[in-house]
């Protein structure tokens, strides 16, 4: 039979107590790491708040430029209706460019006209288009290609075409485009 053999006893770890409390490295650390966190958030808190500041910035920068680009669009807008209201043979007493002696400004050229291109604009947006007649019996624009016949018998009465827009914020535009109405030559 065998024996049971004894087996060693290891001590029992007891902590070394130093009688200052702390070993002398650790005295001279109290509190860094407070210190160091605290530091680091109030690092952190600036970032985040420059960030936001930031993101508000742009995203009143990108709202002001699409209301800016709906106000040109819009002013667009009331010039193609003025050119379309011109060119509508339905109506010819609706023309914007009847009756303007040079200089006048026909300050209403779209009253009555409901044109396609102002259908569709934002709500709250107005737009103001006037035409003024700048010269009349001038020479046309020609292309070389057209025969010398034609160009004794009609020339050209030149328009400025003025169409403002104001959105509901605010955002104005004001566009300005030149348009050559044929005629025939008066003697």
């Amino acid at each position: 039979m065998m024996q049971p053999q004894a087996v060693p006893r290891l001590s029992s770890f007891s902590p070394v107590v130093i009688p200052g409390g702390m070993p002398p490295g650790l005295q001279r650390q109290r509190g860094v790491a407070l210190s160091i966190t605290l530091i680091l958030l109030i690092v952190f808190t600036f970032l985040s708040v420059f960030a936001l500041s930031t993101s508000v910035l742009e995203l009143r920068m990108s709202g002001n430029v699409q209301q800016s680009m709906d106000s040109f669009e819009s002013a667009e807008a009331g010039v193609a209706a003025v050119l379309r209201a011109a060119n509508s043979e339905s109506d010819p007493t609706k023309n914007p460019f009847n009756g303007q002696k040079v200089g006048d400004v026909n300050a209403a050229p779209l009253a009555g006209v409901t044109s396609a291109p102002l259908a569709g604009l934002s709500p709250g947006t107005v737009v103001d288009a006037r035409t003024v007649l700048t010269e009349i019996q001038a020479p046309c624009p020609r292309a070389e290609a057209e025969s010398a016949s034609a160009a004794d018998t009609v020339v050209c009465d030149y328009y400025r075409i003025e169409s403002t827009a104001e959105t509901a914020a605010q955002a104005r535009t004001r566009v300005a485009q030149g348009a050559a109405r044929q005629v025939l030559k008066m003697p």
